[in-house]
């Protein structure tokens, strides 16, 4: 007997057999009307690297009602290399097919996706084999994370698509609302990010989360730290109330979480650092808060 489970233990390790583990991975798809980006967050077997098993229940396409996949089907996973932070994803044919709209958005969704895996910063996407190429202009793309899918047009900003996060009437989670957005020449899009959440939601079932006269003053990524500056009607207006506290706050935090560059997240009031936003301490970095999702 053994002898037997020994042989079986050989056998595994030359062919490369492993054990399936149980994971989580962030997917993102459209809404029905393909105007809204949304998150599934889907438990999973792990078949081969985390990063392959995601982009795989990506092609799956979405479980959850509501929810619409932009990648084409007959789309395949042809290979995935990971150098570094970076990946490689290689796919068939059939991925970079369709409206200019239905391709940008393929992308956003495979990037936004490939990044939300722990360690994948960028990614250089192929096609049987070959770069992708810009939509803009037909030049080869490197390696890019979700805040880099841009259109720059001649004599214009680029065009930026946002994932913004809202709170809905009630303040009981947050809801994801994608625009599009022309930057000016310079202007990060982790300052756009905050400059439009404070505009407030397109969706008439979102509210916003701050007061009208809330202003972000500046905007900055260092190591990983998204330092947002803000004005003083941050802490006048917006505190009192400790759950729309919660959903203002996270709104910032979550929506700046999209980038790949940020990890955390910290606030500044006329530059200098406070003791509180209501309940809630702003001497400390926040990150990402998942629980808030709507489900």
């Amino acid at each position: 007997m053994k002898k037997i489970l020994i042989a079986l233990c050989v056998l595994c390790l030359l062919t490369g057999c492993a054990p399936k583990t149980d994971a989580e991975v962030r997917l993102y798809f459209t809404d029905r009307d393909r105007q809204e980006i949304v998150q599934e967050t889907r438990k999973v077997k792990t078949e081969g690297t985390l990063l392959e098993t995601a982009v795989r229940s990506l092609l799956e396409g979405p479980k959850r009602a509501g929810q619409s996949r932009v990648i084409p089907k007959g789309t395949d996973l042809l290979d995935i290399k990971i150098i570094g932070t970076m990946a490689e994803i290689n796919l068939s044919e059939a991925f970079d097919t369709g409206t200019p709209q239905d391709r940008l958005l393929s992308r956003y969704t495979l990037i936004s996706t490939a990044c939300a895996v722990s360690g994948v910063q960028k990614v250089k996407l192929f096609v049987e084999g070959k770069p992708l190429v810009s939509l803009q202009d037909g030049s080869v793309l490197g390696a890019l994370g979700a805040a880099d899918l841009s259109l720059t047009g001649p004599g214009s900003g680029a065009e930026q698509l946002l994932t913004l996060y809202f709170p809905d009437a009630n303040a009981t989670c947050l809801l994801a609302e994608t625009r599009q957005v022309t930057l000016t020449e310079g202007e990060p899009v982790a300052y756009a990010i905050v400059k439009e959440l404070l505009r407030g939601p397109s969706s008439t079932h979102l509210v916003s989360g701050f007061s009208k006269d809330t202003a972000v003053l500046s905007v900055e990524t260092r190591e990983g730290i998204c330092f947002v500056n803000m004005n003083k009607a941050f802490l006048t207006d917006n505190t009192g109330n400790r759950d729309w506290e919660t959903v203002a706050l996270y709104s910032v935090v979550n929506s700046l979480s999209t980038l790949p560059e940020v990890r955390s997240v910290r606030f500044l009031v006329e530059g200098r650092t406070v003791e509180k936003f209501g309940s809630y301490s702003l001497t400390k970095a926040y990150t990402e808060n998942e629980r808030l999702y709507f489900t």
